[in-house]
């Protein structure tokens, strides 16, 4: 991708912030370390971008007038969303700055040419928590982390934890205010973001904003509203944190409303395989179908035996079809399962997912194979089959037939552990209901994606 040069011909200026959460957040030139914590669509986004410009501005020069050249810095779960999310406003932050902006692509930076010069440039560097490695050997004035929730964490070796890296990189001497600023939709109360601005430091404040604060969202707010349960509304729109400590993964799972022995399968429809690859304790597959009209998942059968391999699992879904069903007569079948699938397997130099596709073709049956580049969060597939399973409204869009006791087992035991992960202690558990929720987060989400951008404009010329 070649150097950006911004058309400020194209940027719009907008509104100030939303009072209250954002309004604070953006005010805020007292705390050494401010988190705005707000809903899905509350302008966390915006304003972060927007700060950032400022406070970079406010360290371009010391308190005579020379430049400084102090650097600041953004940082992501991953670089795509930093292109995708973050540097839109930081860019259109400049334009609103009357600032010339152009994105260098080798340093992955922004260059600010107005307040620096060739040899000694103005920048605001991007960095991806994914790679927690490059997180280092540098200094900055100013920095923002965006959805700090969702970036890797590693409690155990902190030179592999994006926050603790990051943070520690916002200390140059010479700015004349350093400031760490974090925006994030809580991923419950379990993580290291939560953690850290619920400990009571000095220096630290915490703000929130709900979606509803975002008068451009209310649409939107309302939408999700009508779609969540009663917990996640109060998560991904009013702010809050669920209690993630030792609960049930699946708590929203009812034997009564989502089991059901009266399931068939639809010749109409297409044929769905939900697949976790694993070895020990063995190959999970889950049979079943999605319906649109209905807007309702059913999964009808499994496939498990102890340390069966993929190929063994092959077999016993040709099995299945041909001799239990009466043969294929489905329009197609469509493939849900873990991106890493694709991943070559060391004894046979092909991956499941290859290997997979034979075994269909040799069947003769046509397919998808419907899984995304990179795997979602657990926290995604744990809301998408919660919400499929009852949404707010009682609605009930995710039903499984009693032969399925696997999948069963895991909707009453999976528990969540200590930092909100699903519990993988038992080696028996998480395999089918991993499965099946691929199927479902593919399909079905938890969030519906806004394509509208929220308001809110803070001041350049802030006092420390």
């Amino acid at each position: 991708m070649p150097d950006m040069q911004v058309d400020s011909t194209a940027r719009t200026m907008h509104t100030d912030p939303w009072p209250g959460g954002q309004a604070a957040f953006a005010a805020d030139w007292t705390h050494s370390v401010i988190a705005l914590a707000g809903g899905w669509a509350a302008g966390k986004t915006w304003i972060g971008g927007r700060k950032l410009v400022t406070l970079h501005i406010y360290n371009a020069f010391d308190a005579d007038g020379l430049a400084t050249h102090v650097p600041s810095a953004v940082a992501a779960p991953t670089y795509p969303l930093l292109m995708k999310y973050d540097f839109p406003e930081i860019e259109k932050a400049c334009f609103e700055a009357n600032l010339r902006c152009i994105y260098r692509t080798k340093l992955r930076a922004v260059e600010l040419p107005d307040l620096g010069t060739r040899s000694n440039p103005s920048l605001i560097g991007f960095y991806s928590a994914e790679r927690p490695d490059r997180i280092a050997g540098w200094q900055a004035g100013a920095g923002w982390g965006d959805e700090a929730t969702r970036w890797p964490e590693n409690w155990l070796d902190p030179k592999r934890d994006s926050y603790l890296q990051f943070q520690s990189r916002i200390r140059h001497p010479d700015a004349r205010f350093i400031q760490k600023m974090f925006t994030y939709t809580n991923e419950g109360d379990t993580t290291r973001m939560y953690e850290e601005m619920h400990a009571g430091k000095d220096g630290y404040a915490l703000y929130g904003a709900k979606t509803s604060d975002n008068l451009l969202m209310l649409e939107y707010e309302k939408l999700q509203r009508d779609s969540l349960t009663p917990e996640l509304a109060a998560q991904y729109l009013d702010g809050e944190a669920i209690n993630l400590k030792g609960m049930r993964a699946y708590a929203t799972f009812n034997e009564d409303r989502n089991v059901s022995k009266e399931l068939v399968l639809q010749d109409s429809l297409p044929l769905h395989l939900s697949i976790d690859f694993n070895i020990n304790p063995g190959m999970h597959l889950e049979i079943g179908q999605y319906d649109p009209t209905r807007d309702m998942f059913t999964a009808v059968y499994e496939i498990h035996e102890r340390r069966m391999d993929l190929r063994q699992s092959i077999q016993a879904l040709r099995v299945l079809i041909e001799d239990k069903l009466g043969g294929w007569r489905w329009p197609e079948m469509h493939i849900f399962g873990d991106a890493t699938g694709d991943a070559k397997w060391a004894g046979t130099g092909e991956s499941c997912y290859q290997i997979l596709r034979q075994g269909l073709d040799d069947m003769g049956i046509n397919y998808r194979v419907r899984v995304p580049k990179g795997n979602p969060l657990q926290i995604d597939r744990i809301n998408a089959m919660n919400i499929a399973m009852m949404d707010l409204r009682g609605n009930v869009h995710w039903q499984c037939h009693p032969r399925c006791v696997r999948l069963i087992k895991d909707m009453k035991r999976v528990k969540t552990d200590e930092h909100g992960k699903l519990d993988k202690n038992a080696l028996d558990l998480t395999h089918a209901s991993d499965a099946e929720s691929y199927r479902c987060e593919y399909l079905r989400p938890a969030r519906v994606e806004s394509r509208k951008s929220s308001g809110g404009r803070i001041g350049y010329a802030a006092e420390k």
